[in-house]
């Protein structure tokens, strides 16, 4: 097992620890530490910083000492803060403590220390007592950090094992994915192989998600094996989409997609554009040029115009007047690239509008710059309205103008 790291010096907000700055100041009394008897009591006293009490016994006569000195209110805040700072350094201390306190607040704060403290000590002894003492989400949220850490320290075959003594739900879900992508970055073989025996297929599909990409990145063969000979649809979804990611950049990228099923082209296709689009959309536009199913055209060139018109909105107009079979993303893509072509060159955008032919697709780009000008330039958004071709739009546009400039402006 990997080395647990000491949360000792997690940072607290909102524990109410006098002179907390960050976690390896908590509670730094600004005078030496005077006996429990003349302590000053209060949410004011500052607390040694490695407390001295040494067990339940010891810290229960501090707590009922303060509920005796102190008022009801006060009391609470000063028992939450002893609490917080016992966490820090002996979080299964504090927790047993957590009936103590009442506010919800404060117990949540309280229980997000000890989950952080504990967690990085002994996850495993987390995760069993928060299966014995907490309810609903307070036991699924302590039980997914415990796991989490006890996969990333070292151990994820454990923390699968404990992971599927969890309730069936969402977070058992979320909780599960982690673990597998944590192991897989250290043996994907081994995550796959404990994935392959979940029995539930709907978990076994999510799950085999989380490492898809690890494992089309480090066993490729294995990947397509299973893209072959893989019974689940969502697993072959995966993989597919995964194999693509990792050739997005190869010259056969295409011709792999080709090869695939019909019904996992698109998404493998998108999969492809969306990475290629991140590093240069041009290239992006390219490789869906050179795609001849419009499925897997229209599937990626949301993504590549999106990346494109952010970094040159003059160019995306360019490019997406080549797509003559796709109108229905021209059309979509329209309103936001004036808008964003207008921030940057508002004649640039004004001239590539206006020369738009009439139809949806240049009634979408005018509201939207009708949108960006209402509040700027009410004259000149009313002038763009008039020039919409469609007249129930066209009206409906003039109308909320009308209603704009009637209501108060707040200053």
């Amino acid at each position: 097992m990997g080395r647990m790291v000491p949360m000792a010096s997690v940072i607290v907000i909102g524990c109410g620890l006098t002179g907390c700055k960050d976690g390896r100041d908590q509670a730094r009394p600004s005078s030496p530490a005077q006996p429990a008897a003349s302590r000053p009591a209060g949410p004011a006293a500052a607390y040694p910083r490695r407390p001295p009490w040494k067990n339940e016994s010891e810290v229960a006569t501090e707590i009922a000492r303060l509920r005796d000195s102190l008022s009801e209110d006060t009391a609470a805040g000063a028992v939450r803060d002893l609490l917080c700072n016992l966490a820090l350094f002996r979080p299964e201390l504090a927790a047993t403590f957590l009936s103590e306190i009442q506010a919800a607040e404060d117990r949540a704060r309280l229980l997000s220390v000890v989950r952080m403290g504990w967690a990085g000590t002994a996850p495993e002894d987390l995760f069993r007592w928060a299966q014995g003492e907490l309810v609903g989400d307070e036991l699924l949220q302590t039980a997914q950090m415990a796991l989490e850490a006890l996969a990333e320290a070292g151990d994820p075959g454990r923390a699968a094992q404990l992971g599927e003594d969890l309730p069936f739900s969402e977070s058992r879900l979320h909780t599960l994915g982690r673990i597998a992508r944590s192991w897989a970055r250290a043996d994907v073989q081994g995550a796959y192989e404990w994935i392959d025996g979940l029995t539930d297929d709907t978990e076994r599909t999510y799950v085999f998600g989380a490492i898809a990409s690890a494992l089309a990145r480090h066993d490729p063969d294995l990947a397509r094996t299973l893209l072959d000979s893989e019974e689940s649809a969502g697993v072959r979804r995966a993989l597919a989409e995964a194999l693509a990611g990792e050739m997005s950049e190869s010259d056969s990228a295409l011709d792999f997609v080709r090869s695939l099923p019909s019904e996992f082209q698109g998404a493998a296709s998108e999969t492809i554009a969306q990475r290629l689009s991140q590093i240069d959309p041009e290239r992006a536009l390219n490789y869906l040029e050179g795609a001849d199913d419009a499925e897997m055209e229209i599937a990626g060139l949301r993504w590549a115009l999106t990346e494109l018109i952010q970094r040159d909105p003059a160019e995306a107009a360019a490019r997406l007047a080549e797509f003559d079979s796709q109108e229905g993303v021209k059309t979509e893509m329209a309103p936001w690239l004036a808008t964003m072509w207008y921030r940057v060159d508002s004649e640039g955008a004004s001239r590539w509008v206006s020369e738009l032919p009439e139809g949806e697709m240049r009634d979408r780009a005018i509201e939207s710059l009708v949108s960006r000008l209402q509040l700027d330039d009410e004259e000149l958004a009313r002038a763009w309205a008039n020039d919409i071709s469609d007249e129930t739009r066209r009206q409906a546009v003039l109308e909320s103008l009308s209603y704009d400039r009637v209501l108060p402006r707040i200053e």
